[in-house]
């Protein structure tokens, strides 16, 4: 009776097993979010997702010559409210006149436009594209344009700056824009144009957010009234800290408080970082052309 028993046992309990729930697979770990993920997935998001809130527009200037541009109105525009104007200028990579690429390539659009921002922030947003071969403007020490020309005879473009002002203007006076609260901001070629654009038009803007940029620290008086936050990484290989920090330096040796911030290791490609910063934005639409105080 007892080998027959054990033989029972051991059946139900080959059963049993058989039975048993499979363990669940293991999930997979989901990428880490880098800057450079996130940046990925936004240029693979951007057409369908951010151009198209924006209107198509062109601007025209000298004999024939044309800047296509993206403007997007507040929610809700109201001709009889003035709103804050905010320009936004890409890196070289959305150089172009497809009209699409700049916006694509503009950081700081894709985070202006989010819902909550929208309607915290009722503002103008123009983002131009840059002409082919062309820049925004380097108002950058003789010394680094030599190093940028390495013995070539050819000059650096003089950049398209004048013509967004120009386009600037006639916005001015198509809408009601408050112009005590137009700001610019951008990152690398952008982040150049940035400063070149306070430093050529201190009276136009009220603030500036120049991302991985630089410009000449003897100009740095110029611009002192400006509001001014920058930032830049620790270790960009691209465009060296010392391009940003050295005017940044030397507004404060002027009287002025820019805000600064360094991404320790950060590399070139920090913008989603820049622009992700919290207090970014209410400072940004706090500044108005004039204004006065320690914070700036």
């Amino acid at each position: 009776m007892i080998a027959p028993l054990i033989l029972i046992l051991l059946t139900l309990a080959s059963c049993a097993q058989d039975e048993a729930p499979e363990p669940p697979p293991e999930k997979e770990s989901e990428p880490e979010m880098t800057p450079g993920r996130r940046l990925r997935i936004a240029l693979r998001d951007a057409p369908e997702k951010v151009v198209p809130l924006f209107e198509a527009r062109s601007y025209s200037y000298g004999e024939g010559a044309t800047m296509p541009y993206r403007l997007l109105q507040p929610s809700n525009y109201d001709s009889q409210k003035d709103y804050p104007l905010v320009v936004c200028l890409a890196g070289s990579n959305a150089r172009g006149n497809d009209n699409v690429n700049q916006v694509v390539g503009a950081w700081a659009s894709h985070i202006l436009v989010r819902p909550e921002n929208r309607e915290k922030y009722p503002c103008f947003i123009l983002v131009p594209q840059c002409p082919s071969g062309s820049n925004w403007g380097y108002s950058v020490p003789d010394s680094v344009r030599a190093r940028w020309q390495d013995g070539s005879s050819k000059p650096i473009p003089p950049g398209a700056a004048s013509t967004v002002f120009g386009l600037i203007d006639e916005l001015r006076s198509e809408f009601s824009i408050d112009d005590d609260r137009i700001y610019v901001t951008g990152h690398a070629m952008g982040g150049y144009g940035t400063w070149h654009f306070i430093i050529s038009r201190p009276d136009l803007f009220a603030a500036a957010v120049p991302v991985t940029g630089g410009a000449d620290a003897a100009l740095a008086k110029t611009i002192a009234h400006v509001r001014v936050w920058a930032f830049h990484g620790e270790e960009d290989g691209a465009v060296p800290i010392e391009y940003s920090r050295d005017v940044i330096t030397a507004m404060r040796a002027a009287g002025a408080s820019p805000r600064y911030t360094v991404f320790p290791g950060g590399k070139h490609l920090i913008w989603p970082l820049a622009y992700d910063e919290p207090e970014l934005l209410d400072w940004l639409f706090a500044q108005k052309r004039g204004s006065t105080g320690s914070d700036r």
